[in-house]
């Protein structure tokens, strides 16, 4: 009889949470460490793995996620508090020739990949192209190629048959080899290093909130310019407005942070990934 209270219906629902569900809230927050891994600290590089790679956490006014520097390249003094690029591109396959249908609620997908290390694709995505619907997995793991296939590990069931040889299309975790900016306007920026990094460490990456940016050209300094975008050359940020090239379609990296009417500033506002 009655309702319960505001109090009594919230233990009620807390109970109902499962191990799993609460240490995907604690994971979301301090990061997913590896078993029998040290904490690392947000201000820390470290050449062994502690966390996995793309878990995010959050310290004060940023979001972090835990990256891992290409093999080789680093990140110098002179060059730190500019943006790095996703260095992995996508892979075009096709699902593999046997089975010849992969069944719904299968939790693995193989494809035609002849070379592939192991865990290659973990944390990944892959969006199956079917003539019937599109959709996509996150690829938990993956193992080593056979010298044909490499079976890919799914976070959730096959919801629909795969046909042997679907297209598909296969992304690496955007957070597993980062560097610097090529130039070559092609890349995509995931954050903004706060520090020095050593090529092949890992680390946690600023992808949303307040950071320190190295400013391309001055900004700021004038009513209204506050929208900032990545200089593909050297991945310095710069006024939205500024001419480049007559380039106009440069990605977005964020806002200017604080009053500046007195000159420009160099904490800014990232919104890349929250």
């Amino acid at each position: 009889m009655g309702t319960d209270s505001p109090s009594s219906l919230l233990d009620r629902q807390i109970r109902h949470y499962s191990r799993e569900e609460f240490a995907k809230v604690f994971n979301g927050v301090l990061g997913e460490r590896l078993s029998n891994r040290p904490a690392q600290d947000v201000n820390d590089e470290s050449l062994l793995q502690n966390y996995v790679v793309g878990s995010r956490r959050v310290e004060g006014l940023t979001v972090y996620h835990y990256a891992k520097m290409l093999a080789t390249f680093g990140i110098t003094i002179a060059s730190q508090c500019r943006g790095v690029v996703n260095s992995c591109t996508g892979h075009f396959q096709n699902t593999s020739a046997a089975p010849l249908i992969v069944a719904v609620g299968s939790m693995t997908i193989p494809i035609l990949d002849a070379v592939s290390a192991a865990h290659l694709y973990r944390n990944g995505r892959i969006v199956v192209w079917s003539a019937t619907e599109w959709y996509s997995y996150d690829i938990v793991d993956s193992d080593v190629s056979d010298g044909t296939d490499v079976v890919l590990h799914l976070r959730t069931p096959v919801r629909v048959a795969i046909a042997a040889g679907t297209f598909c299309e296969v992304h690496e975790n955007p957070y597993s080899a980062v560097r610097a900016p090529s130039g070559d306007g092609f890349e995509t920026f995931v954050g903004i290093p706060q520090r020095y990094l050593t090529a092949g460490y890992f680390f946690w990456l600023p992808t949303w909130g307040l950071v320190n940016a190295t400013p391309g050209a001055p900004m700021g300094g004038n009513i209204q310019e506050r929208q900032l975008v990545f200089d593909v050359a050297d991945g310095s940020v710069q006024l939205a407005g500024i001419d480049y090239g007559l380039v106009t379609n440069r990605q977005m990296a964020g806002y200017v942070h604080a009053h500046t009417d007195t000159g420009a500033d160099t904490m800014m506002w990232l919104t890349l990934d929250p």
